[in-house]
């Protein structure tokens, strides 16, 4: 029975530097060479680059640190490729995709008869990925606390100018003018004799603006800033092409500078006037 074995891996949140591209260059090119063939058994080794300007470049059965280290300094890198194959008996094949896309999928895949060797080989693939840096993830979290954050805040400022609003419209006409749209006497009458519908009122408008914001508003904001920390990012190349690096640390400076202070301070006036 011709019984194979297959490991493999989904690599995200990884920010690979050249020096990582090279070290697992170095280790697959080391299983090419020292993987024991029979005379009816090809072995091949290939790497291949593509930049985000479609530009291709494919090396075979030859160590390429150094031409590919020129092109790694030089280009904006999109998809890095690492294979060794032998036959039906063994393969290994490596794919980094620089994109946030479902369908691109970065991953290391060790298949092969001997289930020892392909044990071996994924676990030393591993353990150079797994000391890869990682890509920060805790932005998804603050960027759902934030747009919640932002969507109460809005909802209390609105819900509170209109509350107020028809205090002053009941208050101006001492809650018997017969022009009073009946909405307004309502409300206005409610509100002067109950507070407690105040609270009800001010929750449901919170809620349902705040639920307005986050659904027809936020949606691509959200989008684009997780875009910014994408699941596979090389930090090499062409650096006017690092622009995901620079736009997060404007967004950081942008967010302690502005944003926040901005916030604060609505949240403590609002909370503050709807409190007393």
């Amino acid at each position: 029975m011709d019984m194979k074995k297959k490991r493999q891996y989904l690599i995200k949140n990884k920010v690979f530097h050249k020096e990582d591209i090279f070290r697992l260059e170095d280790l697959i090119f080391n299983i090419y060479e020292q993987f024991v063939t029979s005379e009816y058994e090809i072995k091949s080794y290939e790497i291949l680059i593509e930049s985000f300007s479609n530009e291709h470049y494919s090396f075979e059965n030859e160590k390429v640190q150094e031409a590919t280290k020129k092109i790694l300094e030089i280009k904006h890198i999109r998809k890095i490729q690492m294979s060794f194959y032998c036959n039906q008996s063994a393969r290994v094949e490596l794919l980094l995709l620089a994109s946030d896309s479902s369908y691109d999928r970065s991953s290391v895949v060790v298949d092969g008869r001997d289930e020892h060797w392909v044990d071996s080989t994924f676990n030393s693939l591993m353990e150079v990925i797994d000391a890869v840096e990682n890509q920060s993830t805790s932005i998804k979290f603050w960027v759902k606390f934030i747009k919640h954050f932002v969507a109460i805040n809005i909802g209390w400022l609105i819900s509170y100018l209109f509350v107020e609003a028809t205090r002053a419209v009941g208050y101006k006409s001492n809650i018997r003018n017969d022009d009073l749209n009946p909405l307004e006497f309502l409300l206005a009458y409610t509100l002067d004799n109950f507070t407690f519908f105040k609270y009800i009122i001010l929750f449901l408008m919170v809620w349902l603006i705040g639920l307005w914001f986050m659904l027809f508003f936020w949606d691509k904001t959200e989008t684009k800033i997780v875009s910014l920390w994408p699941k596979i990012e090389f930090m090499f190349g062409n650096h006017k092409n690092l622009s995901q690096k620079k736009k997060r640390a404007f967004m950081n400076q942008i967010g302690v500078i502005v944003i926040l202070p901005l916030i604060l301070n609505i949240l403590v006036v609002v909370g503050f006037n709807v409190l007393s």
